[in-house]
């Protein structure tokens, strides 16, 4: 398969620079110029290789959502994609072909069913959702991500925390809600982190290093099984958002009165 033909029988939507067109319009002088294309492969059981990937050098941004993949199509891999949205496809694992996308940035691979990751997630990566998969553990597979700020792996079946989350000094935003967790590593490495999503779990206590994450503003830990909250809550003087409803807490430190909380619920 021509680039040209793939752009002109599967895509939905293509960006030339800054502009949408009809994807009549594309030709073999303006194929270079597409910036973005969202592709339509409902009912297609598999995808012809492309043979001139080359020709679509300023493709970066490819939208896959809601095409009822079971594997990705090889072409994906031969691009110079920065940005991959495989967001409500059937896909049950991600290859190690992930690994070629060597300035991948943005990675959305929620609701599917994948039960495994692999390693070769490119380093690159600053935005990466598992949300909604079904993944019974994580670890090695995240060590080496440095760059990302934002990790989704809420609804998951995740029972134990994945330590190698604990080195990724630069999120700034983690969601492990709605998985199996009984408890959260130490994590007071991750300075940077805003948001901390941890809520629907089976948490029986707060590790200690959280109240060391002192530019957090949002912290959820409601439908847990928390029995207590420590005096040490108090440093964290940035939170505005704090949720611990639904636990097993009978009575809250009078620290948390020095908050200046905007929502609080217990």
């Amino acid at each position: 398969m021509r680039a040209l033909e793939l752009i002109r029988t599967y895509a939905r939507k293509v960006r030339v620079g800054e502009r949408i067109v009809p994807k009549e319009e594309i030709n073999e002088a303006n194929l270079k110029d597409i910036s973005f294309a969202w592709f339509d492969f409902k009912n297609i059981t598999s995808v012809e290789p492309v043979e001139d990937m080359g020709a679509l050098e300023s493709l970066r941004i490819i939208d896959l959502k809601f095409c009822a993949l079971k594997q990705i199509p090889s072409f994906v891999f031969e691009s110079q994609a920065t940005f991959l949205n495989l967001k409500n496809n059937y896909l049950t694992h991600i290859s190690d072909d992930i690994g070629k996308l060597s300035g991948l940035q943005y990675l959305n691979a929620s609701y599917n069913n994948i039960m495994s990751v692999s390693s070769c997630l490119p380093h690159t990566l600053e935005y990466l959702s598992l949300s909604r998969n079904n993944l019974q553990e994580l670890d090695t597979e995240l060590a080496h991500l440095h760059k990302l700020q934002i990790l989704q792996l809420s609804y998951n079946r995740l029972e134990l925390f994945p330590s190698s989350i604990a080195i990724l000094t630069k999120l700034h935003k983690l969601n492990v809600s709605n998985n199996k967790l009984t408890q959260l590593a130490d994590i007071k490495a991750l300075q940077e982190l805003k948001i901390l999503y941890a809520n629907h779990n089976k948490l029986r206590e707060v590790d200690e290093s959280v109240y060391e994450l002192k530019k957090l503003v949002h912290l959820y830990l409601g439908c847990n099984e928390l029995t207590k909250i420590d005096e040490k809550i108090a440093r964290l003087t940035k939170l505005q958002n704090l949720d611990v409803s639904s636990n097993l807490i009978e009575t809250l430190p009078a620290e948390i009165s020095e908050l200046r909380l905007n929502v609080f619920n217990a």
